[in-house]
């Protein structure tokens, strides 16, 4: 969280994301997303072991299973891939004010290593959709 940010009113996790993405002024849609893939994510934590749990108690090792899953289980494509990593690290950064080691290194990078590194997708199929080939006669 950046210094001057408004403390949450809410108690809830998913009333606080919203309030912190309606502070940062992103559009509906993004909101809807966020709000999907981070409930997802908390839905989604009951399956392991250990059962559901706060993101507080969560860490690097949870978040990386989960993208891990979405990519070798689920089969998302890059760009819904993507959604799902922006989701936990608005999360952790804006509302839970925790910084994931991973999260801060590879946020700003404006190539796609660090989803590379962090799941199984190919390289060649991430590329497939973040570099799409100019069609040539």
């Amino acid at each position: 969280m950046e210094p001057g940010t408004p403390s949450l009113q809410s108690s809830r996790l998913l009333d606080q994301v919203r309030e912190r993405i309606r502070y940062a002024h992103y559009s509906l849609q993004t909101e809807k997303s966020y709000h999907y893939w981070i409930c997802f994510f908390t839905l989604w934590s009951a399956t392991q072991p250990g059962g559901m749990r706060h993101p507080r108690e969560m860490g690097v090792a949870d978040v990386e299973t989960f993208l891990s899953m979405l990519a070798n289980e689920r089969k998302v494509s890059a760009s819904t891939h993507k959604q799902a990593l922006s989701a936990p690290l608005f999360l952790y950064r804006e509302v839970v004010g925790i910084d994931l080691p991973w999260l801060t290194t590879s946020a700003g990078r404006s190539d796609l290593s660090a989803l590379y590194n962090l799941t199984g997708i190919p390289r060649s199929r991430i590329r497939a959709f973040a570099c799409p080939t100019v069609y040539s006669p």
